[in-house]
Parts: structure tokens; sequence; C-alpha cells
């Protein structure tokens, strides 16, 4: 039966739109699929969701390979933070859901300068009765570790865990250990699947 419901952060409970990011920076339209598609899955940066790089490292090491302005690439990096903002629809039913009586827990891929802006500026953590940030611990979903970590860290049986994400690869990473997952699309499909999938009305 399930008793906890894991939440990805970007693009589930916080906005996350590179190409509207990249707008804001300047970015022609024409530009902003494919330059957020080189710059979001670079290497470097997936370093920084890590934690073992610095946004203003990560911008040096993708400006220069990717042949890109770095002064430009920092700006689009030191963005990322400032544009998480909260869907309130989905603010509104981890409250109903903590109300119910289940348990609340994060796991998201996240660099520690958006992981610093989110605890500074948004009071919906504390909603959550664990938090596992990707930059704090080192591993980074899909991998097997981090989810291992995650069910270790806080005592947790896989069955009883129901993991929301955005993306089908890391709701697959975490089925293959027992996890139950839904693979998040919106959030009017994310809710109805919850009314299904959960023991409790909320």
């Amino acid at each position: 039966m399930v008793a906890n419901i894991v939440f990805d952060l970007g693009k589930v409970v916080v906005r996350w739109d590179p190409e509207s990011l990249l707008a804001q920076c300047g970015i022609a339209p024409e530009q902003q699929t494919p330059l957020a598609q080189k710059l979001f899955s670079h290497s470097a940066w997936l370093e920084v969701d890590r934690g073992t790089l610095a946004t203003s490292q990560a911008a040096v090491l993708s400006s220069g390979e990717l042949k890109l302005d770095l002064h430009q690439v920092k700006q689009i990096y030191q963005a990322v933070a400032p544009s998480l903002e909260p869907f309130p629809e989905m603010l509104s039913l981890i409250e109903r859901l903590k109300k119910a009586g289940y348990s609340l827990y994060v796991l998201s891929n996240m660099g520690l300068d958006s992981i610093s802006h989110l605890r500074n500026q948004s009071n919906f953590l504390s909603q959550f009765d664990g938090i596992l940030f990707s930059a704090e611990c080192g591993h980074i979903k899909p991998e097997e570790a981090i989810y291992q970590l995650l069910l270790r860290e806080f005592s947790l049986e896989p069955q009883t865990c129901l993991f929301i994400d955005d993306s089908k690869p890391n709701i697959e990473a975490a089925e293959r250990l027992g996890i139950h997952g839904i693979h998040h699309l919106d959030y009017r499909t994310t809710h109805q699947q919850l009314q299904e999938q959960l023991p409790h009305p909320f």
C-alpha cells in the first residue's frame, strides 16, 4: 500500500522551462530550443546537478566546448535558480496530500545555487518529510544509487512509495527497484492517476 509520495521538482512542482529562460536572456526564438538542449544536456551542467562543479565553472567549460559566448552562457546559467517558481496547483495538491496523512519526499536533480534559492525564497519545502537533492549526495537520476540512498536515508520500503517525475527514464529506474511511478505530463493527469492509485482520498 502506498504511504509515501516522492516528488521530483523541476517541471513537476516548480517551473522549469529552458526555452522561456533563454528568451528572457535575449536569445532569438529560432535558437532557443537547440541552444537549451546543448547547454542543459552538456556534461558540465550534469556535474552541476551532481554537485561537483559550480555554475560559473560549468559556464566556462560548456561555452568553450560549444564555441559560445562565455558571458551569455553565464547569464543563462545564473538565471536558472530565479526561474524555478512553484506551480500553485501543485502546492495545493501537496498540502492536501499532507493533510490526508501521506508522507511526502523530494528527489530532485538540482545544483547548489538552485537548492539555495528554493530554500531561501520558498517555504513549500517545509511540507516534506525528507528531501534528497542530487548536488548534496553526489548522485543523479536515473542512477540506481540515488534511489537506493532515498530508501535507505528515510527507511522506506519501495512498494510503499509512489514517485512522480516528468522524465520517463527516471520513472523506469525507480520502477526497477519496486517503486511505483507516475510519469508527470501535467497537473490534471497526475491528479487523476493519484486518485486512482492512492488508497486514501485527499
